[in-house]
């Protein structure tokens, strides 16, 4: 096996000190390795600097891992270096999955507090979330940003890098509304004085490790048996499973995004495994419980069980390869526990 793969196997199975003797060795030799440096930067960011990691990440674009292919305009990429943004108009393009659009569209602010107007483009089922926002002067659909003008453009995933932030700085607060007429259409549907629990279990199942962070929801469905909670599924598309008769399934109720932005904003916590439903509640300003493997997403990398991406977010690890034992039963308990601080 190349070192490479052993580094990425050490990884999975959450053996970070192998994996990161694996990465040094390596880099002393290839340094110009694309590869290396993207699995390289997670876990300079995990040690603590989110800059040094995300220029190391952003070099898997290189190789088809991170973001999109740059965008074919005659307008340069935005440099801090070289450019200002004072009356000039930045075109933020959304890219990566649906979570990547959601975790990164609090950026556009920045740039608009930076002095520039500007312009989203995003997957259209969020064009209508995403118009909300504070900073956003008008959003497009991806695959049109070339018939948009712009004296700029920036790509979604790297705007943390461009914008300077570091693990301290990083804008953590809530970004996101629901509509308000959808929200009042849903008070209607998800209703009654129970602890209303959001839950999900798997996400976009194309996604490289869907494997690793999608768990059998058995232990969530049996929060339902906790006196007061009510559950509301959120699972849509993929991996949807006979439900309990105590878990109320949203799925054909669940059309758009502002669908799922207005129901969530209904819930008293929401808990899920690592999904663009994790962002949407967390964006939105909902208490998240996110349910991690144990080599987490790059946004999670940090350890801990909290993020500096989301004031509201608290993480649940798993700690051994395979088994998603303990995080649900600490989820379990601390359910208990914020209940009974509640009554």
């Amino acid at each position: 096996m190349h070192l490479l793969d052993q580094q990425l196997a050490a990884s999975i199975r959450g053996d970070f000190e192998t994996a990161w003797k694996l990465c040094e060795d390596m880099w002393q030799r290839e340094p110009h390795n694309d590869r290396l440096a993207f699995n390289r930067g997670w876990h300079i960011m995990a040690q603590g600097d989110l800059q040094e990691g995300m220029r190391l990440i952003d070099r898997g674009r290189q190789i088809s891992v991170f973001g999109s292919k740059p965008l074919p305009s005659l307008k340069p990429h935005y440099d801090p270096s070289r450019h200002s943004l004072v009356g000039k108009t930045v075109l933020f393009r959304s890219e990566g999955g649906l979570g990547d659009e959601i975790i990164n569209a609090r950026f556009a602010n920045d740039f608009a507090e930076r002095g520039a107007k500007v312009i989203v483009s995003c997957d259209p089922g969020l064009a209508p979330v995403f118009a909300r926002m504070k900073g956003v002067g008008a959003v497009i659909q991806s695959g049109q940003e070339l018939a948009a003008y712009h004296d700029y453009w920036v790509a979604g995933m790297s705007a943390v890098l461009h914008l300077g932030h570091t693990y301290q700085t990083l804008p953590s607060k809530p970004f996101l509304t629901p509509d308000d007429n959808m929200f009042s259409l849903w008070r209607g549907i998800v209703k009654g004085d129970n602890f209303k629990v959001g839950i999900r279990w798997s996400g976009n199942p194309q996604f490289e490790h869907e494997q690793n962070r999608r768990f059998d929801p058995t232990g969530i469905f049996e929060l339902s048996n906790i006196s007061g909670v009510k559950l509301y599924s959120f699972q849509r598309d993929s991996d949807l499973r006979q439900l309990p008769s105590s878990v109320t399934d949203l799925q054909l109720f669940l059309d758009s995004w502002e669908d799922t932005a207005a129901s969530l904003s209904h819930m008293d916590l929401v808990i899920t495994s690592c999904t663009s439903v994790a962002h949407m509640s967390a964006a939105l300003g909902k208490e998240t419980w996110v349910i991690v493997p144990i080599l987490p997403y790059y946004i999670w990398a940090i350890p801990g069980d909290s993020s500096p991406w989301y004031d509201n977010v608290r993480l649940f690890r798993q700690t051994q390869f395979g088994d998603w034992t303990e995080p649900l039963v600490r989820i379990r308990q601390e359910l208990i526990k914020k209940l009974a601080l509640n009554r």
